[in-house]
């Protein structure tokens, strides 16, 4: 079998801890998160899941919102501070990285993915005010604002935006297991220990 890569990186991500691991283990050259299926037995492809997957949960931004809102959201939840929704009215899908990484090992490892292009998502649509309540809920207590778009921020917001999977789940059987409660539990757990490493 060749070898085959994967290539998952976000910007607003920092993968250096995966990208750490992965040198380490299996003495790779990693420009971004890559993961080098080929020639690979199972337990090391549930290793690298498992080392990705923390990765994602510990390099979300949560400085400030020039990256992600959802990571400000928690920041200053977390914090027991107010945070204001934008708007509130844009769709959003979420797909927890649990889900996403799973997805990227099953299109490296089966013959079907190849020459295909895939979109992943959740299986939920939210509202921005939907998810601000959710996020809420989930935490126990917090607060929240909606308020206008600043008009100097208002040409970066994009409306809408939500995906549909149903190609890779035709084709390989993918679906989100991680519904949006859970993985902003999971999210908040991690944070609540974790979030003076980030600030």
């Amino acid at each position: 079998m060749t070898d085959k890569v994967v290539l998952a990186y976000s910007g607003g991500l920092d993968t250096s801890i995966a990208i750490r691991w992965i040198k380490e283990n299996y003495r790779m050259d990693v420009v971004a998160l890559t993961v080098n299926v080929g020639g690979m037995e199972q337990k090391d492809l549930d290793a690298i899941r498992r080392k990705a997957c923390d990765a994602g949960a510990v390099g979300a931004y949560v400085v400030d919102a020039r990256q992600t809102f959802v990571g400000i959201w928690i920041r200053l939840l977390l914090e027991g501070k107010s945070f204001e929704v934008w708007g509130g009215e844009q769709m959003r899908d979420f797909t927890y990285v649990d889900d996403c990484v799973d997805a990227l090992l099953l299109a490296a490892t089966d013959e079907r993915a190849c020459g295909q292009v895939f979109n992943l998502g959740g299986a939920d649509v939210y509202s921005l005010k939907d998810l601000a309540q959710l996020l809420i809920e989930v935490n126990g207590k917090g607060e929240y604002s909606i308020r206008s778009f600043p008009e100097e921020r208002k040409k970066i917001d994009i409306g809408h935006y939500y995906s549909d999977f149903g190609l890779i789940r035709e084709t390989l059987g993918w679906e989100p297991r991680i519904d949006l409660k859970e993985g902003l539990r999971r999210t908040l757990d991690y944070y609540r220990n974790y979030l003076p490493h980030y600030i």
